[in-house]
């Protein structure tokens, strides 16, 4: 997506700069010139703000629409604690890390060991993961980075004991 703005930008900037001989006087020409590279910058600047923001509103949409079914599947296996990879129940594919704290990992997606997904985590201890530091190790303990068998890389709060959660 980000490709496509880029290109986008570009566009503007050769029709501005194609078209300035058109202009009657050098103050609208001076305009029309600085006005392809300021929508350029500014489409830019807001695209990964936008994206992000779009991103969590993603995610916190589809927690509200399926909040009561992702509850009855937390209740079951935190009364009753085993793994599961890809299990399903209720239309809703899940995983379960049987802790303790019992973990659940709702909708899986992404490509090979790269995924995110949406996690139940009555402990809040997710958002200790914070991406990497400057020698390519973890910021969080091993207990919070291992859980689901992966690398847990980072955590978005979206309410409750809920989090959108990044793995690699």
């Amino acid at each position: 997506m980000l490709l496509i703005v880029v290109v986008g930008c570009g566009v503007l900037i050769f029709e501005a700069v194609s078209r300035c001989r058109k202009y009657d006087t050098r103050l609208l020409m001076g305009f029309g010139l600085a006005l392809g590279p300021a929508m350029a910058v500014t489409a830019i600047v807001s695209f990964l703000p936008a994206a992000w923001a779009a991103g969590w509103l993603g995610d916190l949409s589809r927690l509200a629409l399926e909040h009561n079914r992702y509850e009855a599947i937390v209740a079951e296996y935190s009364a009753s604690p085993r793994s599961e990879w890809f299990a399903e129940r209720y239309g809703i594919t899940f995983s379960v890390d049987p802790g303790p704290p019992v973990r659940v990992a709702f909708n899986p997606g992404g490509f090979l060991d790269n995924w995110s997904g949406i996690v139940h985590d009555p402990s809040g201890e997710v958002m200790l993961a914070d991406g990497f530091d400057e020698q390519g190790r973890f910021h969080a303990p091993d207990r919070i980075t291992k859980i689901f068998g992966g690398d847990l890389v980072s955590c978005r709060w979206l309410w409750g004991d809920y989090y959108t959660c990044s793995f690699t």
